[in-house]
């Protein structure tokens, strides 16, 4: 197996592709029914976004940056402002924007990334 489809975050996007097909029979049911449009637009984006992981494309990062962005929005729409209230609607998805933003799931996503060693090295040769 070649080094580049070695890094890939095949884990992180398959977990997030399985949560994007559980919410998306749901999604579509509830708005039949005359309920939110989130969830199918929410499974829709982690779709999107797990896919684009499993390929190594960060184009899957930012479609989950807009989904936290809509999850956010919808949030406080629903809820209000209480912090509870919007906390609860959002941590699942909080929690998998944090693991996105780790220095794992990064360097996979931007093989140009310098680690911050690196940088402050390049910056002052002394203490190379």
């Amino acid at each position: 197996m070649s080094e580049e489809k070695q890094r890939r975050p095949y884990i992180t996007g398959g977990v997030i592709i399985l949560l994007g097909v559980g919410m998306l029979g749901p999604g579509l049911q509830l708005l039949i029914n005359g309920g939110t449009p989130y969830y199918l637009a929410a499974s829709v984006l982690l779709l999107i976004s797990g896919q684009d992981l499993i390929r190594g494309n960060s184009r899957g990062f930012y479609s989950f940056a807009i989904l936290l962005l809509l999850t956010l929005l919808w949030a406080v729409h629903e809820a209000g402002t209480d912090f509870w209230s919007v906390g609860s609607r959002i941590w699942l998805i909080g929690l998998l924007a944090l693991w996105l933003c780790t220095p794992w799931i990064r360097r996979k996503l931007w093989k140009h990334l310098v680690e911050p060693r690196a940088a402050l090295c390049s910056l002052c040769p002394r203490w190379r």
